[in-house]
């Protein structure tokens, strides 16, 4: 196999593997996607430096995840955090609410971890292992990529599309608390911030599913556990007019207000005008296709790993009454989620 991907869906044991015979083919358009069996990755934003990848299911293989991996850990440094970056970044993204030019916008930052040697094969299937037991509810999956866009581990909790027959599903994901106890499992502890910011991303989902002509059903709102953190969740069924395809749907809801902001547009420039890293594949989407199915998820909770160094990547969303060192906090809360992978006990 010159090249391969490892998934587990949310909620089973079973791993899958889809390896290609020859390199995996890089792509400008969910057009130029063959219709065949395989897996996508695509970046937030598609461009020459981050093309779209298919990997066609040349070779498959399943099995049954561990139920528990060897203790291990591996010795690394965390780089400085870049806190002043992210503050002047904040500042310039709420004199743009003042200016009314957007009402929300997700901020992201990344945080570099540095091994004392280069990671091995064997280390990235041991932390994909620890994140299939770790987060059983979450979409599990490790993608080696040619140089120089070495391999990715993400275990996101959030649903692009999934896509079986004539029945589809997505989901509005926003607004995040810290799991402290049961009664955060209640919609009247949340803030009217993380109302509002979840509230965002319910309204274009519906407004781009109307005007895609789908039928639809969403279901209340509702907090959804996802590792050690909570979100609001609203659910949508789908029922597409048959002349629609998956690629439709999904050039309509990415990238949605829950990874960009709203107005989309608007957001995006602020985006790429405010962080100072490349969101690269972060906030894309990711998972297996073939001509009739889909199940699509949103790349967070990641990281892109490249000889002795791990790149994890975190957002949030902001509106005008965010407050900065909140918003600081929650990326610290989701950062943790794939760090904590690096110290792994049985």
């Amino acid at each position: 196999m010159l090249a391969s991907v490892r998934y587990r869906l949310p909620g089973e044991t079973l791993v899958h593997e889809i390896g290609t015979k020859h390199p995996p083919k890089r792509c400008t358009s969910l057009a130029e996607i063959p219709p065949q069996k395989g897996y996508l990755f695509a970046p937030f934003q598609e461009n020459d430096a981050h093309p779209l990848w298919f990997f066609p299911a040349d070779e498959q293989r399943t099995w049954t995840q561990p139920t528990e991996v060897p203790s291990f850990s591996l010795a690394y440094e965390v780089e400085e955090d870049h806190r002043t970056e992210y503050i002047r970044a904040f500042e310039a993204c709420q004199a743009a609410f003042q200016r009314s030019e957007l009402q929300k916008v997700v901020l992201s930052r990344t945080l570099s971890v540095h091994f004392d040697q280069n990671l091995t094969k064997d280390d990235y299937y041991r932390l994909f292992e620890q994140a299939c037991i770790a987060y059983p509810n979450s979409f599990v999956s490790l993608i080696s990529l040619p140089a120089p866009w070495g391999t990715w581990l993400m275990a996101t909790p959030e649903i692009l599309i999934s896509a079986q027959d004539s029945l589809w599903h997505t989901m509005a994901l926003a607004g995040t608390m810290e799991k402290t106890s049961d009664s955060s499992l209640s919609l009247e502890v949340w803030s009217e911030k993380n109302r509002k910011e979840q509230q965002w991303v319910v309204d274009y989902i519906s407004r781009q599913l109307e005007k895609l002509g789908c039928d639809y059903q969403k279901s209340p709102t509702y907090v959804r556990p996802a590792a050690h953190l909570l979100h609001l969740c609203t659910d949508f069924s789908v029922i597409p007019p048959k002349e629609k395809s998956i690629a439709c749907v999904i050039e309509a809801l990415h990238p949605t207000p829950a990874v960009c902001g709203w107005e989309t547009s608007t957001a995006k420039a602020l985006i790429s005008k405010v962080e100072s890293h490349d969101r690269s594949y972060y906030s894309g989407y990711s998972g297996p296709i073939n001509p009739n199915s889909a199940h699509l998820f949103v790349t967070l909770r990641c990281m892109n790993l490249i000889n002795d160094t791990a790149t994890l990547y975190a957002g949030g969303g902001l509106l005008s009454e965010s407050n900065e060192n909140s918003e600081w906090q929650e990326t610290e809360r989701k950062l943790n989620t794939m760090l904590r992978l690096f110290s792994a006990h049985k």
